[in-house]
């Protein structure tokens, strides 16, 4: 099953060294998005990536409103987004790139896939 998982990070350069290592674990361009604090998209994704920010975001990982909260905080704080999505089985290892890496916040999300 995929997930997702959301890192905030203090500026676009530990953004872009935890993506090269994430692309080393063969997870495709399209499925590591990187945003600045305000909402424009950087690397990765899709044409269809253009679309507004906060409501891609939020709707595509089932966010709820105190979880909107903290996280725009964060990226005003912080300035750069990364999303991944990826199998549940290189999640930890996802997770543990984003940490070495600087993230300020992590949050995962498990795609909800329909029947």
């Amino acid at each position: 099953m995929d997930s997702t998982v959301i890192g905030v990070f203090e500026d676009l350069v530990q953004a872009e060294q935890a993506r090269s290592e994430i692309m080393a674990l063969q997870i495709p361009t399209i499925d590591i998005e990187i945003y600045d604090r305000t909402g424009v998209q950087l690397m990765g994704g899709s044409e269809a990536s253009t679309i507004d920010y906060w409501e891609k975001l939020y709707e595509t990982l089932v966010f709820g409103p105190s979880n909107q909260a903290l996280d725009q905080d964060d990226v005003r704080q912080g300035g750069t987004v990364m999303s991944v999505r990826a199998n549940d089985s290189v999640m930890n290892e996802i997770t543990d790139i984003l940490h070495r890496n600087g993230t300020v916040n992590i949050n995962k999300h498990r795609m909800i896939r329909d029947s």
